[in-house]
C-alpha cells in the first residue's frame, strides 16, 4: 500500500518535471522570438528615422531651390 503510494508520487514528480521541462523550453523559444523582433524594431526604427532625415533634406532643397527661382 505504502509502495503504491511512494510510485504514485514519484510518477506525479516525474510528470511534473516534464512539464517544467516543456514549459522552460517553450519560454526559451519565446525569448529567441521576442529578441529577434525587438532587433527588427529596432532597425525598422533607425530606417524610419533615415527616411525622415532624408525627406527632411529634400524639403529644405526644394525650399531652396524655389526661393532661388523667385530671385
Amino acid at each position: 500500500m505504502e509502495n503504491n503510494k511512494l510510485r504514485r508520487e514519484v510518477e506525479n514528480q516525474k510528470m511534473t518535471e516534464s512539464n517544467l521541462r516543456s514549459l522552460k523550453n517553450q519560454l526559451d523559444a519565446e525569448k529567441e522570438i521576442r529578441t529577434s523582433q525587438e532587433f527588427d524594431i529596432t532597425k525598422l526604427r533607425h530606417e524610419i528615422a533615415d527616411l525622415i532625415a532624408e525627406k527632411t533634406k529634400n524639403t529644405n532643397n526644394h525650399e531652396r531651390a524655389m526661393r532661388d527661382l523667385s530671385y
